[in-house]
């Protein structure tokens, strides 16, 4: 029973990613499938339009063309999800329906845009919470003749994958069980072996993570393959429709002339389709294929479809066995349809993987000492796993809705707009002087506490007020609550680690942050793209007030430890009784600090924010670098900097030599950025077939030289002479104000550069050259402290 209850926290927070990748995978297959159904409609539509072109071309009015009201009919009657199709006039009246009451029910409806974006950008797409709704100008050489207006019944595209849906998610309870009682089998196996503990975890975490991914992969596979199917019966049903109208005219089948160059064009017009073939009396006479499909490709490679034709001997209706129209759809459309979510679902799965892999390293210690009831650790580690749990959760608060702020905001005012990314920096930055003095003060705890409270207020403003204002308020809360906690998390690290870990302390900042940016940003991405964005920030809100109570109950006061690491008597007075800003500028008079503010510190703030969150994606952009593959670069600048970070910090540590890590750190950031700026700025020729080695290579080596510094700078500063009269958490809380301007300036600092020279890889080369020399002048300049 102890071991029942005493696994239940850390198998709580394992667990929420196991839900997390199980929602994201429905409603990535949601997404998916939607966009399949809505491009099926717009081919079928396209199939339509040309049908009355001709007509249309000659002068005759939309509403007057003859046979127009059989060819709708004919195209609900072919999908059970088109509910309706009906051609408007220019002053909006209807000229043809197929189903007046589904018009009337949509009339009743209130439509949004829709965030599933056909590929004949033709075609606006609306949703309600019951429909989709596609519309379309009708052009003609005389002009607009009107506008085609179709509708999708959303609860039969839903129905379609409910039974993938329960698949995923009786497979996410099972293996949540599972997951559950391996934990207490491990606790009962390993109670006071931490390593062996985690270590076997691991590995059950990470076996149940493939098992749910694989579900979740097959049963996309499934949907794909019942969509594909769907879609090439739908088009064979129409092109058969069209066949049976002309026999159904009284024309006898054999009289009928164009049939292959009709069906040529209708398996042109469509590429999912590889083979047409029509077939009289079980033997093909037309047929019309691509190049994927010849004499040598076998049948099990092919989806086939038959479609009876109704046909017409003397007026009268004949047997349909007849006449039969054959459709073939190559597996392989399938399989790369469903190749792009399977990437996905991996970087997802890789994010997840690291986040648990952090929980675990957070919670197993403390959880080894529970089940041996005794104190092997001691207090202070206590306090640093608790510490690192409430910053993991704050982290992936600010992440998750990260990916999307940008778009938002341009669907909100039509144009592209920074002001609530301004305001939360700037929010960030001027409140975090004021917390480190109240931290001096012994006031940690409380301003942990405050900084959660006012994320928090600000997610839930955006959650339930959407408007530009308010949105750039909630912001500004965010800024002030990430400020305040990072300067309460910092002063906590140093308050609960010795002199010789403190570097070590400091890098669970960088390692905790790149794993909540990573899988934060995967996670909130993909959230979008099937959730309404005030639906996210509700998520965000919701975990916030978990964080809030987390810190309020559970939270530990480091002033409150027994061997708690502590300053002089005299620094502390010192430092309780300055308020004012006179005592903070004398911190800019300290050479040291100067130095490395502007030599490091600033540069390396301004590689992130200005060229890797901002140059880079643009610049792969101009590469024809497809978005979801920027994302993966991305990703290997954020691991390649945690991986480094670690082994920089226990350098720093070991040997105090924070000026070499900080010099290699600028030399590395600087050959890497000059290195991608002149090969894709066409400075340095003859490199194109390198192009994705390059790419990856500098990516992976900026990510390097930020782990090498980002740590050990905070260390560096808090040696110098101004950190003995100031007190540590205030350099550390001054320091991180102004590299600020690194972040802010970054981006603009860049795209000023692109603007004058005319390319991002030459503006890109240009700060790489001067971070190089500012890391030179930096070795030559500063001292070792």
């Amino acid at each position: 029973m102890k071991s029942l209850l005493r696994v239940a926290p850390i198998w709580s927070a394992l667990a929420l990613t196991v839900i997390l990748l199980a929602l994201v995978g429905i409603g990535e297959t949601r997404r998916n499938f939607y966009q399949f159904r809505i491009d099926t409609t717009t081919v079928q539509s396209e199939s339509l339009l040309r049908i009355i072109h001709r007509d249309l071309n000659s002068g005759t009015a939309l509403g007057s063309i003859s046979g127009l009201s059989a060819l709708v009919n004919n195209l609900t009657s072919s999908d059970s999800t088109l509910l309706d199709v009906t051609f408007l006039g220019g002053d909006e009246t209807v000229l043809v329906s197929a189903d007046s009451e589904a018009r009337a029910r949509a009339e009743n409806e209130v439509f949004s845009a829709c965030k599933v974006v056909p590929r004949n950008e033709d075609y606006a797409v609306q949703e309600s919470p019951g429909l989709l709704r596609l519309t379309k100008a009708v052009q003609t050489r005389f002009g607009q003749a009107g506008t085609i207006v179709l509708l999708l019944d959303k609860n039969s595209l839903d129905h379609a994958l409910a039974d993938s849906a329960w698949v995923m998610a009786i497979t996410a309870v099972v293996v949540l069980v599972l997951l559950y009682g391996l934990m207490v089998l491990a606790s009962i196996r390993y109670p006071s072996h931490p390593m062996r503990l985690k270590r076997f975890l691991q590995v059950c975490y990470f076996m149940i993570f493939l098992v749910i991914s694989g579900v979740i992969v097959q049963q996309t596979l499934a949907v794909y393959t019942v969509a594909v199917r769907e879609k090439s019966a739908v088009l064979g049903s129409f092109l058969a429709k069209r066949l049976s109208m002309a026999s159904g005219a009284g024309i006898d089948f054999r009289d009928i002339s164009g049939i292959n160059d009709l069906l040529v064009s209708f398996q042109a017009e469509h590429e999912e389709i590889s083979l047409i073939n029509l077939m009289v009396e079980g033997k093909p006479v037309y047929s019309a294929a691509d190049a994927r499909t010849t004499a040598e490709t076998s049948e099990s490679e092919l989806i086939t479809h038959a479609i009876s034709l109704d046909t017409f001997e003397n007026g009268q209706s004949a047997a349909k066995s007849f006449l039969q129209l054959q459709v073939k759809v190559p597996k392989s459309v399938i399989r790369n349809a469903v190749y792009d979510s399977a990437v996905n679902l991996i970087v997802l799965l890789f994010a997840c993987s690291l986040m648990a892999n952090l929980i675990l390293e957070i919670g197993v210690v403390r959880l080894a000492a529970r089940l041996t009831n005794n104190s092997q650790i001691s207090e202070n580690e206590h306090a640093l796993s608790s510490i690192q749990a409430s910053y993991l959760i704050m982290g992936f608060v600010n992440a998750l809705t990260l990916p999307f702020l940008a778009p938002i905001l341009k669907e909100m005012t039509g144009h592209i707009t920074s002001l609530p990314f301004t305001v939360f920096f700037i929010s960030f930055a001027v409140f975090m002087i004021p917390a480190g003095k109240l931290a001096e003060r012994g006031y940690t705890r409380h301003i942990l506490i405050f900084g959660t409270a006012m994320e928090t207020i600000g997610c839930i403003l955006i959650a339930l007020f959407p408007s530009l204002w308010l949105l750039t308020v909630g912001r500004a809360f965010s800024g002030l609550g990430q400020g305040v906690f990072l300067v309460g998390f910092q002063s906590f690290i140093l308050s609960v680690t010795s002199k010789t870990e403190r570097t070590q302390g400091q890098s669970l900042k960088v390692v905790i942050r790149y794993t909540v940016l990573m899988s934060g940003s995967a996670i909130g991405a993909l959230m979008y793209v099937f959730l309404d964005y005030q639906i996210v920030f509700a998520i965000s809100a919701a975990l916030g007030l978990i964080a809030l109570a987390y810190n309020m109950f559970f939270l530990p006061d480091p002033n409150l430890l027994q061997d708690k690491v502590k300053e002089t008597a005299q620094v502390a007075k010192q430092a309780a009784s300055r308020f004012g800003i006179r005592p903070l500028l004398q911190i800019f008079k300290d050479g040291e600090f100067m130095k490395t503010l502007l030599l490091s510190g600033i540069p390396s703030k301004i590689a992130v924010a200005g060229v890797v969150m901002f140059s880079i994606p643009l610049l792969l952009k101009e590469q024809g670098v497809a978005a979801e593959a920027t994302g993966r670069y991305l990703m290997v600048y954020y691991v390649a900097c945690m991986l480094c970070s670690r082994w920089a910090s226990k350098n720093a540590d070991s040997t105090g030599n924070t000026q070499r890590l900080l010099v290699v750190g600028s030399v590395m950031c600087g050959v890497a950025f000059t290195l991608l700026g002149g090969i894709t700025g066409n400075i340095i020729p003859g490199m194109e077939n390198w192009l994705v080695v390059i790419l990856s290579g500098s990516i992976l080596l900026g990510g390097i030289s930020n782990g090498m510094t980002a740590a050990p700078i905070l260390t560096h500063i808090g040696k110098t002479d101004s950190a003995s009269v100031q007190g540590k958490s205030t350099m550390i809380a001054v320091y991180s104000f102004a590299e600020r301007f690194g972040h802010i300036s970054g981006p603009a600092l860049l795209a000023y550069c692109a603007a004058k020279t005319g390319s991002m890889g030459v503006a890109i080369m240009y700060f790489g050259a001067a971070t190089l020399i500012l890391g030179i002048v930096f070795k030559l300049t500063s001292r070792k402290v």
